[in-house]
Formats: structure tokens, sequence, C-alpha cells
């Protein structure tokens, strides 16, 4: 009992110095309840309420005890002890002294640990197994023999911080009095340089090791292991943010380095767009700069949008880190490629004008003189020869519209044109063809949109030829279906039809529009 007595006041001066206090002994040490409040203090971090004196009798030592006791039911759940038991000291009252040491020490340094789901001394246990294993001579199954012969200690120093007083003990292990005692002396104070754990137990501990002492010792190493853990995780923490920041900062250089090339490449796109002069061949140039501004515009689009996926990234990346996001105030500007490309269609569509406007006044030159010839033996021929000088005119007409032209004789300059200009195209519609005779003819049977929307396309002098050889005739007045949804290609559907044989034209016409 004097032996744990002794190194729960090695404990108990551990706390103490912090004040600039020490006890010789539990009795003598706390009879007056100063040094008692103190060391509560200390290990309680919380200051006594009330305001102590040295006590000149029994009286105000129950006083200071009082406080004393006031603070430990605070500490404890089953106060053992009171004012008394400190004042008299008399073994029985140092055995429950020491009873309340040690409940503070379960308290303030061993219910905390829980190693393997274990908790308080079967996890601070755990954890001397944990930390021991793979030493020779080390078996802990108890905070009591397994530790008397100093093996233990030393491998926990050795864990903590190799010297190689571990494998010189192995070497010369022996397992007897004076052999425990120098390893756990040795043991101590290996402990005490490399960890700062004061020197609560000596050789002595090894003739009649007691549980509460070692737990005590072992909970105060076990402390001393976890403030190296706890800074060894501060630095791995400080190390994983300055990593962070480093990954966080290498992602906002990338976009800001796409931004700023987006940005670059419109600013030299915009510029060569206010530079552009238009080819010699117009319509190539107008379809060319059509296919410019949609692989340009899906190009910057694409970027763009890698930047803006860049910047969700950065930011997920920032949130799983507990970082702050980044807002970011980007102006892209890729709009304002769109004013110049109207300019350019614009100069090219007025060009283009201005190029068939001098075209067409080519043309009426030359349509002046047919036109003059027309209009001057129009009156004085009749149906047959009107026929032969509109087909030396190029005109090939079915004879709806001969028989109208006939009956009409009134045509002038303007309504020629238009007629001379459709016919001389290549490939023309027949809506175009159609409408321009009946222009001519000023009898006009169906408008415009009628046609349009009745699918007549895509009809050529040959193909019109080509169906009067089968003595057909195209009878506009019968294209009444404006309603219908899928507009036909007739000339399309002649040609796949007539190869069938037998082919009654009129009877197909009838079939598409009637």
């Amino acid at each position: 009992e004097d032996m744990s007595e002794k190194y729960f006041v090695n404990w108990i001066n551990s706390k103490l110095k912090k004040v600039g206090k020490s006890i010789q002994n539990i009795p003598e040490g706390f009879n007056d309840g100063l040094n008692l409040v103190a060391f509560l203090e200390v290990l309680s971090e919380q200051k006594c309420p009330q305001r102590l004196v040295p006590p000149k009798n029994e009286i105000m030592k129950l006083q200071n005890h009082a406080a004393a006791t006031e603070m430990a039911k605070k500490m404890v759940k089953h106060l053992m002890v009171n004012g008394r038991n400190f004042i008299q000291g008399n073994p029985n009252d140092v055995k429950l002294i020491l009873g309340f040491m040690f409940d503070l020490v379960v308290h303030y340094q061993v219910d905390g640990i829980e190693i393997d789901g274990k908790q308080g001394k079967e996890g601070l246990l755990i954890w001397a197994q944990k930390t021991t294993a793979n030493h020779q001579h080390v078996n802990l199954t108890n905070f009591t023999s397994s530790w008397h012969d100093g093996m233990a200690f030393l491998a926990l120093a050795d864990a903590f911080n190799k010297s190689g007083q571990y494998e010189e003990d192995v070497k010369n292990y022996k397992d007897d009095e004076a052999s425990n005692r120098a390893r756990i002396g040795k043991a101590v104070k290996l402990i005490k340089e490399a960890m700062d754990v004061d020197e609560i137990i000596d050789e002595d501990f090894a003739a009649a090791p007691d549980d509460k002492v070692c737990i005590t010792y072992v909970s105060m190493i076990f402390k001393a292991f976890q403030k190296v853990n706890k800074k060894d995780d501060a630095k791995k923490t400080i190390l994983k943010t300055v990593e962070n920041a480093n990954q966080s900062i290498s992602m906002l250089k990338e976009i800001e380095e796409l931004f700023f090339q987006l940005k670059e490449q419109v600013e030299n796109e915009i510029q060569k767009l206010k530079r552009y002069e238009p080819a010699e061949d117009l319509q190539k140039e107008l379809q060319k700069m059509y296919k410019m501004q949609k692989d340009l515009t899906f190009d910057l689009q694409s970027k763009q949008q890698k930047i803006f996926e860049k910047i969700d990234q950065l930011n997920q990346f920032r949130i799983n880190n507990q970082m702050a996001e980044y807002v970011f105030d980007l102006q892209f500007e890729i709009q304002n490629l769109d004013p110049e490309f109207k300019r350019i269609f614009q100069l090219l569509h007025q060009k283009i004008l201005e190029e068939d406007q001098i075209l067409f006044q080519k043309k009426q030159l030359v349509w002046r003189k047919q036109f003059d010839q027309f209009a001057t033996q129009k009156d004085q021929i009749d149906q047959e020869e009107l026929q032969q000088l509109l087909i030396s005119n190029n005109f090939d007409l079915d004879d709806y519209v001969l028989n109208a032209l006939y009956q009409n004789r009134k045509v002038d300059f303007e309504d020629f044109c238009e007629v001379m200009n459709a016919l001389e195209n290549t490939v023309f519609t027949a809506e175009k063809v159609n409408l321009a005779f009946a222009q001519l003819s000023k009898a006009a049977m169906i408008t415009e949109k009628q046609l349009e929307e009745a699918g007549v396309d895509g009809v050529t002098i040959q193909e019109l030829k080509e169906m009067q050889n089968f003595e057909s005739k195209l009878a506009i007045e019968k294209v009444k279906a404006p309603e219908r949804k899928k507009k036909l290609d007739i000339v399309q559907l002649f040609k796949q039809g007539k190869e069938e044989e037998g082919i009654d034209y009129q009877k197909f016409v009838k079939n598409v529009y009637e």
C-alpha cells in the first residue's frame, strides 16, 4: 500500500508542478485542503468558486475541504471521501483517498480511450498490445504481472522512438529481480526523455506491480503517443491543405488560360471579318461564309462549354475539400461575331442583287429587239404563224396558252421580259414558267401561292417537250389541291410511271391532282 501511495503522490505532483506546488505524502499534503483544491483545479481546468485562506483551525480546514468536495462531486460519479478523511489521514483514510485518486485517473485519462470498439481499461490494454506487437518477451494480458520485467515499458519506448536499447535488452534478457528492476528504471528514463512523461514509477515496481498504478502510468504514455499522432495528423492536414490549394490554383490557371485563348480567338476572328473583301464568285462566297459562320460558332461554343465544365470540376473539387466556391465573371463575347457576319451577308446579297440587275439590263437589250418584232407582227399573223413566231423566240407553249395569247394580244414589255428571263434558265420550275405564261397572256388561272402549295417544281424545257410528245397537257386550271400536305414532284413521278408499258399521262395528271 505504501508503494501505491508513493506512485500516486508522484502522479499528483506531476499535476501540481504546473502551479508550482508539490506534496511529500497524502496525509500531510492534503491536510489543510489548499493543495487538494489546487490539484483539482489543475485536473479539471476549473477554478474553485470559493476564496480560500490558510486555515488556523480545524473548522477552517473543513471549510476548505467542503469547497474541494463540491468540486470533486462534479468530477466523479460516486464520491467516497470527505473532508475528515483528508484531515485525519489514518491508513484507512489514505486507502479511501487513493481510491478517489484512481477514480480521477479513470475519469480524466482512461474513460475517453476507445480502441477497436473497446473502451476504458480494455481499450488501453488493446492499445498496449497493438503497440508492442512483434516485440520479444512481451505478452500483455493484464496490468500487473505482464509488466513486472520492464520489457513492455521498453517496447513502448522502442515503438515511440527506436534507440537500440530494446534490442540490447532482448539479447541480454534475464527474468530475475535485479534485471527486472534495472529494465524498469531504464525504461522510465527512456520514456521521460522521448515522451516527456513523468517518472511516477521506479525500480521497486518490479517487485509488486499494482494494476491501478500501472494503468495510471500507461495511460500517461498513451496520451504522449496521441500528442504525436495529433501532430502528425495536423502535419498531414497542413500538407493536404497545401496540396489542395496548389491543385485548385493549377485548375484555376487552366481555366484562365482557356478563357484568354478563346477571348483572343474571338477578337482575331472579329478583326478578320472587319477586313473581309468578297471574291468574284459571289454565290459561292455566300455559301462559304454561311459555312464559316456555322463552323466557327460551333467551335467557339464547344470551347466555351469546355470552360464551363472545368469551372464545375474546380468548384466540385473545392466543395469536396471544404473550400469556398469560386465565382467567375467571364465575358466570352462570342455574340460580337454576329454583327460582323450580318454585315458581310448584307454586303454579299447587295452585290449579288447589283450583279443580277446588270445582267438583267443586258438581257433587256436583246429582249427589246425580240419584243419589237413580236409586237409588230403579232396582229398580222394567224394562230399557226403566231405559234411559229413564239417557237422561233424560244417559246414552247401548249395549246391552252397559245389560245389565250391569240385571244388577248395586249402584251407589254415588262411581261415579256419576265417570261424571257424565266425561259433562259437552264433548269426552272413549272411554277415560274406557268406563272410567266399566264402573266404574258393576261389569262392567269392560278396564283403563285397555289402553285407553290401544289408542289409543282423541278420542270425543265426538255421535260415539258417530253410531256408534249406524249400528247399531254399540264392543265394548270385543274390544280386545285393547296391542302395537299406532301408536295409532289410531277416530273419525277411521271418518269417513274412512263417506264411502265401503256402509261396514260392524262390519267397520271388526273390521279395526281384530282
